[in-house]
């Protein structure tokens, strides 16, 4: 949770690909997803790539300690802005099951392509400061 009592998910195959929030009737809505650059800060400041997380998350377990993360979204650079790219993207949130056909960004309106899919690892930000994950009903906590 946020500071004003938001959850928030991360949708991960290989890439972070979508952020969804959690609104007052408990649905997750989207809020930004490929291209868009969603990445991970450590409360320390490191930074922490998706290959890390699970790793890291378990780490901090060990220790009795909750994994803080800062999540941010930037804006895909100029040259990765392609319809090519975007319809990548699009494709590749089809293969984790994302229903729609639209981009959802805080920077963009995009138009829409057509895409279908299925699942994979969710980092479940519960706290921007604060993840858990799981992968097809697992926890790694």
């Amino acid at each position: 949770m946020d500071d004003r009592g938001n959850r928030y998910r991360v949708q991960v195959e290989n890439e972070s690909l979508l952020v969804l929030r959690e609104d007052l009737y408990g649905q997750w809505q989207p809020i930004a997803m490929a291209p868009d650059l969603i990445c991970y800060l450590c409360s320390n400041g490191d930074t922490i790539t998706n290959a890390e997380l699970a790793t890291t998350q378990a780490e901090y377990a060990r220790q009795g300690k909750p994994l803080m993360l800062n999540l941010f979204v930037l804006p895909v650079p100029d040259e990765l802005n392609t319809a090519h790219f975007r319809k990548l993207c699009m494709d590749e949130l089809a293969t984790i099951g994302w229903p729609q056909s639209k981009i959802v960004s805080p920077f963009a309106d995009y138009p829409e392509t057509d895409s279908r899919g299925s699942e994979g690892l969710l980092v479940d930000v519960q706290a921007i400061h604060s993840i858990r994950i799981s992968q097809q009903n697992r926890e790694y906590c």
